[in-house]
């Protein structure tokens, strides 16, 4: 799957020039002894698009964190992170006013 993301600012920028760089250069594109794009797909040497399509296909559904330059247990940090944010938002739900103890739906909803 191909995810895109919106770009917020310079800093986003200058990642996405460093993986440009790092994945379209001479060593990756070109010729004999090059490496492999990302590590993992070594593009063909063809310009037929069937060839492409071959290699593409051949990617793993789920990208290593290497493959970004990132470590091997990054996972648990973004698990951790999405653990916050869901403890969060059972303290916004679970907090009732001592006066009205009842149900709002609205203010729930709001609140999520």
């Amino acid at each position: 799957a191909v995810v895109s993301t919106q770009s917020t600012g310079n800093y986003d920028l200058e990642v996405l020039r460093a993986y440009l760089r790092q994945y379209f250069d001479r060593e990756v594109l070109g010729g004999k002894g090059r490496r492999k794009l990302a590590g993992v797909l070594e593009l063909p040497q063809s310009i037929n698009h069937k060839d492409f399509v071959k290699a593409i296909s051949a990617l793993p559904d789920i990208d290593s964190p290497p493959v970004f330059s990132l470590p091997s247990n990054i996972d648990r940090s973004q698990q951790r992170s999405v653990a916050k944010a869901v403890i969060a938002q059972l303290v916004l739900v679970g907090r009732t006013s001592v006066e009205d103890s009842s149900f709002e739906k609205a203010r729930w909803t709001k609140e999520l």
